[in-house]
C-alpha cells in the first residue's frame, strides 16, 4: 500500500488493514508502544521488502528473458551448453575437479596460470583442453587413414 492511499483511509480503516494483514504491529499499537502511522511506516515498509524478495526471486526468469532478446539462436545454444558444463562441473566431487586441475595444469601450464588467476574457468579450461583432445583424435584417424 501507498502512504497516498494510508493518508485516505482513517484510523479505523487502518486499524482493521494492520489487525488482518500485521497483527504484531497491531497489538503494539493496542498496547501503546507504537503510533499508528509508526504501525503503518512499518507495515509500508514490510510490503516493501517483501515485494523487492518476489523481484529478486524472479530476477533469474528476467536475465533470461533478456539474454533470449539479445542473443541470436546460436549464442543461446552456446549459452545453454556453457550452463550445462558448468553445472555439470560443479556437481563434481572436489577431488575430481583437483583431478582435472592437475590435468589441465600437467597439459597447458599456460591455461592452468589464466585459471589460478580467475581468467579462466577451471571448467572451461577442462572443456577447451578436451575439445583439442578430440580434435587431434580426429587428425590422427584421418591421417593414419590417407596415410
Amino acid at each position: 500500500m501507498t502512504r497516498k492511499r494510508a493518508r485516505k483511509e482513517g484510523p479505523e480503516a487502518q486499524k482493521v488493514r494492520l489487525r488482518a494483514t500485521a497483527p504484531d504491529l497491531a497489538n503494539l499499537v493496542d498496547e501503546g508502544r507504537l503510533t499508528l502511522n509508526g504501525a503503518m511506516a512499518a507495515l509500508d515498509e514490510r510490503e516493501r521488502q517483501r515485494r523487492a524478495e518476489q523481484y529478486l526471486l524472479n530476477a533469474p526468469d528476467r536475465v533470461e528473458q533478456e539474454l533470449r532478446r539479445a542473443l541470436t539462436p546460436a549464442q543461446w545454444r552456446e549459452h545453454e551448453a556453457w550452463i550445462k558444463r558448468r553445472d555439470e562441473f560443479d556437481a563434481l566431487s572436489r577431488s575430481e575437479q583437483v583431478d582435472i586441475a592437475r590435468w589441465v595444469l600437467a597439459v597447458d601450464p599456460d591455461l592452468a596460470e589464466q585459471v589460478k588467476n580467475g581468467l579462466v574457468l577451471l571448467s572451461e579450461a577442462y572443456h577447451e583442453l578436451k575439445q583439442a583432445e578430440a580434435f587431434l583424435g580426429q587428425l590422427a584417424v584421418t591421417g593414419q587413414r590417407n596415410g
